[in-house]
Formats: structure tokens, sequence, C-alpha cells
């Protein structure tokens, strides 16, 4: 989730400062940490019905921030890896 927030302060410097690095480093950042995420939580297999969703929940919001990052920079992302 803070990755998220840092990733919402990149878009504000990358307008102020005309420059894009900055993004590009906050997507890599979110998927990094994500991919972490991802790799040490069984999400489908939790059986906190409430951890779950809200597991589910992070999925979906950072699938969206990261597709909307990849938007500003033109870059297509594929359906399915």
């Amino acid at each position: 989730l803070i990755n998220l927030m840092k990733m919402l302060d990149s878009y504000f410097v990358c307008y102020k400062e005309h420059s894009l690095n900055m993004l590009c480093l906050s997507i890599y950042n979110l998927a990094s940490s994500f991919s972490t995420f991802y790799n040490n939580v069984k999400i489908l297999s939790e059986s906190d019905k409430q951890k779950r969703d809200n597991y589910i929940s992070i999925c979906a919001l950072t699938l969206k921030a990261l597709e909307q990052g990849a938007n500003i920079l033109a870059i297509e992302i594929p359906e399915r890896m």
C-alpha cells in the first residue's frame, strides 16, 4: 500500500518536473513489491474470508495502478503471461 501511495506521488512529480523517469522507477518498485507479496502470501488458499478478500483487493488495486502507469508511458500490457 505504501508503494501505491508513492506511485501516486510520482505522478505529481513527473507532471511538475516534466520527467517520466520517476514514474518508471515507481512502476518498477510497485511491481517488485507486489511480486514479493504474491510469492509470500497464499491468497486463494487463505481460510479467513476477510483476509482473502483484502488480498484480492490489493491485487486489483495494484493491477489498476500498474495499468495506468504503463498507459501513461504508452506501454501495452499483455492480457496473460
